[in-house]
């Protein structure tokens, strides 16, 4: 026996058992063999596609083929990894006698996606994916027939496009798989016609079943049954013979329109017009596709340059609805101009904006006000005198409120904003409610109305100014950071302040908070002070200095009286105030070698804690994403006996197990999808964790998720599992006396959120 593989990378198996196949771990199967669930050495899953009908394969061309497909690379075509092959004998029964006879089994090697194909999640438009999901997909399928068809290679006829050949990563991106196989198993499609039966009843073109003829048309008919079927489900897709295209299109828009108008997710009137554009376009185009004559259908190109056109109109009328770029820093603009970014301020809600293009000073703004910001929009230069006109961002709701128009002289800079956040109309969870902005000259504002929290962002008097924006938008202006040009005639050489602070610990905020105070010039010179609140003493604000992209000082006031300053006070003053009975119980920040930046968590009615029987319930620590799942226990849990984590980037899933008061064991989970590392926590007879840490960041589609997890117990630690990416947070415990016995919080692919059971030790 001879194994022999073929790969173009070291990430490939060195063997590949053909006696390891099992219906067990079959997750697949096609005209051209059976798919399997494979895992590599480095613990990599791949999916495994077990050849069958190869005897007459000729080797030569089949190699030649399979190295042009290991070529194709696309975000939307599955990627074909590695080919293997063995050769063995095998005792058989030939004219009633046993001959050895040589047999030859082959594995073409994918990428594994984590959802599985799309036929599984097809539904009529009552539920399901909801609109924008399945536009993504169908948009998705399309650029990846274009690159098939039009992409570097050689072109590459599907010949079998349906929802079973469709593969959907964790964030439903949608991914083509069995391309090119009609290829690579020696048919001459040059010839325009075939003898062997290819393609799946009810997405092959009349041409061919009339015919067996074949262009490229024969997947555009394929991908406009997919359409349809996308958008109404298969069970729709079967009443479009008996109505003409108009009656169809009304039909769809109907049974949509019922569905836009449920209000999840809520839509604005604006958001709906571009969900309508979205779903006319796609109906329409699908109907093109399957038009029996095949001169009638659009290229693949036309169909790709329509959904392009659409978008840039869906930008105009309703921008929410399409996935926000990514921030890009300009090569020309990098290593120019020091940028800080900072915040955000206000509430979680909203969608993400930033700008593309780093910004050096600012032109002018535009602010939407009435009983809150309802929208914010602001012109910029960038390093190189270019200018920049940003927004407005949010405003999607019915009232817009006023338009204020601030353009800044020649000579004036903004240096300070203030203004309150809290709930208002449809986001209780907090929105802007107004601003008032302090440039080098005079004061603008307030605008809005000045109800909840106050906030307050000075800068320091030596030239530092503010120059752009990011924020979180939608009815209104959820959230808001800024950027910041600081001292442009600082060098790198000013002195540092005597002390900055290098870490801020704390347990639990009714308990006490330690911050540690090092020296600059004797770095190995450091003050740690330790704040013990009393029984009923708690945490109302905090105030502090920032210098050089640091806290320089920090000053806490509690209800009873107020510690420090610790540190130096020097540099832009900060406060963050509590109002009515509200408390801070809990910091996240930026920090590295310092304490860059702090943020608290408050707590707006100070005993609101959920306790039961010494059981307390806090957090969660995360996002709060729309399609997100909530996560929980039905029994008060006692005792942690395991954990498992999920992860690779992010963390993917938690499950875990744990023990009720009666001594009974409980599993939960898995919360969220399967990653590509999976590593189980068994606690000892009497171990039990004491702390957890983590960070919050935006992945992917997703604006907040769990990053990353950190366990310590009594007896080890163990992780980290994620990679880290984000705002740090921790379990505030109580040192010693406490333990996390079980878990709560969102999940969807992933762990968007994570809350803590915790029992007294």
């Amino acid at each position: 026996m001879a194994d022999k593989i073929q790969h173009s990378t070291d990430a490939m198996p060195t063997d590949l058992k053909f006696s390891n196949f099992s219906e067990e771990h079959q997750i697949g199967h096609g005209g051209y063999g059976i798919v399997y669930k494979g895992v590599l050495e480095n613990g990599k899953k791949i999916a495994v596609k077990k050849l069958h009908d190869i005897a007459s394969l000729d080797d030569v061309k089949f190699m030649n083929e399979f190295i042009n497909l290991m070529s194709v690379q696309h975000q939307n075509i599955v990627q074909l990894v590695g080919y293997c092959y063995e050769t063995r004998c095998k005792l058989v029964l030939h004219n009633e006698k046993f001959v050895l006879a040589h047999v030859e089994e082959r594995a073409l090697c994918f990428e594994y996606l984590e959802r599985g194909s799309l036929d599984k999640y097809l539904s009529d438009e009552s539920s399901g994916f909801d609109w924008c999901t399945r536009y993504k997909i169908i948009k998705g399928i399309c650029e990846g027939v274009n690159y098939l068809h039009n992409g570097p290679q050689d072109r590459i006829l599907h010949l079998d496009l349906k929802p079973s050949n469709i593969l959907l990563d964790k964030y439903n991106v949608p991914k083509i798989a069995d391309f090119g196989l009609s290829r690579l198993f020696g048919e001459t499609l040059s010839h325009h016609t075939t003898k062997r039966s290819i393609g799946t009843v009810g997405y092959m073109p009349p041409e061919y079943i009339d015919k067996c003829h074949i262009t490229e048309k024969f997947d555009i008919f394929s991908l406009g049954v997919i359409i349809i079927e996308i958008v109404t489900g298969p069970k729709e897709r079967s009443k479009r013979p008996d109505m003409s295209s108009q009656q169809f299109i009304e039909l769809v828009h109907k049974n949509w329109n019922n569905r836009f108008q449920q209000g999840i997710p809520m839509y604005t009137s604006e958001e709906v017009c571009g969900l309508q554009l979205q779903l006319k376009t796609c109906i329409e185009m699908g109907l093109q596709c399957v038009e029996a004559e095949r001169l009638k259908r659009p290229t693949i190109a036309e169909v790709v340059s329509r959904l392009n056109k659409l978008d840039a109109m869906i930008q105009k009328i309703s921008p929410s609805l399409l996935p926000p770029k990514l921030p890009v820093v300009p090569a020309s603009a990098r290593g120019q101009v020091r940028i800080a970014k900072i915040g955000q301020w206000g509430g979680i809600g909203g969608n993400y904006r930033d700008i593309e293009v780093a910004p050096c000073r600012l032109k002018s703004l535009i602010i939407g006000s009435g009983g809150a910001i309802y929208s914010i929009g602001f012109s910029y230069y960038d390093d190189n005198g270019k200018q920049h006109k940003v927004g407005p961002w949010g405003g999607h709701g019915a009232n817009k409120g006023i338009d204020h128009t601030i353009h800044l002289g020649p000579s004036e800079y903004l240096i300070e904003i203030s203004g309150t956040v809290g709930p208002f109309t449809y986001a209780p969870h907090g929105v802007i409610t107004s601003l008032t902005l302090v440039t080098t000259i005079r004061t603008y504002g307030p605008y809005g109305e000045l109800v909840g929290n106050p906030f307050h962002i000075p800068m320091q008097n030596k030239g530092g100014s503010i120059v752009g924006f990011f924020a979180r938008v939608g009815w209104y202006v959820d959230a808001f950071g800024i950027y910041v040009n600081p001292n442009l005639g600082a060098t790198q050489e000013d002195e540092l302040p005597l002390f900055i602070f290098v870490s801020l610990r704390f347990l639990r905020l009714d308990h006490g908070v330690e911050i540690e105070r090092r020296h600059t010039i004797s770095m190995w010179h450091h003050v740690v002070f330790k704040v013990e609140f009393g029984p009923s003493e708690f945490l109302t604000g905090f105030s502090g200095t920032t210098g050089h992209n640091v806290v320089t000082s920090l000053t806490l006031i509690t209800n009873a009286r107020s510690y420090g300053p610790f540190g130096q006070v020097g540099g832009a003053p900060f406060q963050v105030p509590m109002r009515n009975n509200a408390s801070i119980v809990g910091f996240f920040g930026r920090a590295d070698q310092y304490l860059n930046a702090i943020g608290v968590y408050a707590n707006p009615g100070q005993e609101k804690i959920e306790q039961e029987d010494g059981l307390t319930k806090m957090g969660p620590w995360g996002g709060m994403g729309g399609d997100a799942h909530e996560n929980d226990i039905t029994v008060a849990p006692r005792r942690l006996k395991s954990i498992t984590i999920s992860c690779d980037v992010v963390v993917d899933s938690l499950a875990f197990t744990c023990t009720d008061q009666n001594g009974q064991q409980h599993a939960a989970g898995p919360w969220g999808e399967s990653g590509s590392r999976i590593e189980k926590i068994e606690l000892g007879p009497s171990e039990f964790v004491t702390a957890v840490y983590g960070t919050v960041g935006p992945f992917g589609n997703y604006s907040s998720v769990i990053t990353s997890l950190r366990f310590v117990t009594n007896a080890g630690k163990y992780g980290p599992f994620g990679q880290g990416i984000g705002t740090h947070f921790q379990a505030p415990m109580h040192k010693g006396s406490s333990s996390i016995v079980g878990f709560f919080g969102r999940s969807s692919s992933c762990v968007e959120s994570i809350g803590f059971y915790v029992v007294p030790v």
